[in-house]
């Protein structure tokens, strides 16, 4: 799952500079916004095949944070 966030990030930002790791805080290390958040999980949504609740998208904070929800929603 890191690997294919891995791409997904690279893709967004146009950048093939960052290394994500699990405790990689996304807003902070990545230059983000939590509109550019909001948007790159519409896309990993669309590439995974899963729908994340709004509430729970709030609570995304880390890398991590973001693989365990994705891998909670795809079953």
């Amino acid at each position: 799952m890191l690997e294919q966030l891995q791409a997904l990030f690279n893709e967004y930002t146009g950048r093939d500079d960052i290394t994500l790791r699990e405790d990689s805080v996304i807003l902070r290390d990545f230059g983000l916004n939590s509109y550019e958040l909001v948007t790159l999980v519409c896309e990993a949504e669309e590439r995974f095949g899963v729908q994340i609740p709004d509430r729970l998208v709030a609570k995304i904070r880390t890398v991590g944070d973001f693989m365990r929800l994705l891998e909670k929603t795809k079953g």
